[in-house]
């Protein structure tokens, strides 16, 4: 299916935030990476894209072997998180970069830092590519687990 998406886009001509997650899944990092940077790059600094934009762009940058580049991506959403509302996204999308630079027990951190930020809870945490090595870490499922 991913590979009837990835024709479809490529069709219609349509680079976005979708196309670039499908690439991704398909294990298709550089590629990926042009298109989040291409996003990135006409994204104005209080567009709600922002953040999961930044986040892809330094996993995938990560996932490529360019770790400087990825800690870049990591500190600007780290200076996004001072700002008013933003209830832990920033937070979050440091954690998508932390599993791409391999840090699992920092992502869990940072996923536990988001919600005390104001995150709520998403089917994202289970099903995103992006995350799927957290999937089984036992700090993880702790930080999975119900709670009262």
């Amino acid at each position: 299916m991913a590979e009837e998406a990835r024709a479809w886009f490529e069709a219609e001509g349509v680079e976005d935030d979708i196309y670039g997650g499908v690439l991704y899944f398909l294990g298709e990092h550089e590629e990926a990476l042009r298109v989040y940077e291409a996003l990135l790059a006409e994204t104005p600094e209080d567009d709600s894209d922002l953040y999961p934009r930044l986040g892809m762009a330094g996993a995938l940058a990560a996932r490529l072997g360019d770790e400087d580049t990825a800690r870049e991506y990591d500190a600007r959403l780290e200076a996004l998180e001072e700002r008013r509302f933003s209830l832990g996204g920033p937070t979050a999308n440091r954690a998508v970069i932390a599993v791409g630079l391999g840090e699992l027990d920092r992502a869990v951190d940072l996923l536990e830092e988001a919600f005390e930020l104001g995150m709520g809870y998403s089917l994202w945490l289970r099903h995103a590519p992006e995350l799927a090595e957290l999937q089984g870490h036992p700090a993880f499922e702790r930080f999975m687990e119900p709670r009262g």
